[in-house]
């Protein structure tokens, strides 16, 4: 009976152990932080960039969607729309854009709702929504 007793001790410690080596891992991630890397100047100047964009190639209205907007663009703005999209990618891994070419082009931006006035403000769209 002494046996069968050292046994559950052992087995019971052994269990603990995991248990605490489980409560002590940090929790996974499954979203990468909203977090822009840009300093506010650097910020200030990208959004200029993006207002200035928007003001001169911007076809017809924005299109909210639930996690993000749609813009439409002159296809003779393909060039800088993918350079603010390479730029952006960079500094906020946690927007998503989708470009489609074609007539016009359609620029997606989505990422989280705490992103959205981030993204409004990318594009100058930040006073229109209030």
């Amino acid at each position: 009976m002494l046996t069968l007793f050292g046994a559950a001790a052992v087995t019971f410690m052994m269990l603990m152990n995991r248990y605490r080596a489980y409560r002590e891992q940090p929790a996974p991630r499954s979203e990468t932080p909203i977090a822009c890397s840009l300093s506010a100047g650097e910020l200030a100047q990208r959004n200029q960039a993006g207002r200035n964009l928007a003001e001169r190639a911007m076809v017809g209205s924005p299109v909210t969607k639930a996690n993000g907007i749609q813009l439409r663009f002159l296809d003779t703005a393909e060039d800088e729309v993918r350079a603010l999209i390479e730029a952006e990618s960079k500094c906020c891994p946690f927007l998503d854009f989708q470009l489609q070419s074609g007539p016009t082009l359609v620029l997606d931006v989505q990422g989280p709702d705490e992103a959205r006035p981030l993204i409004l403000g990318l594009f100058g769209l930040d006073q229109v929504e209030k």
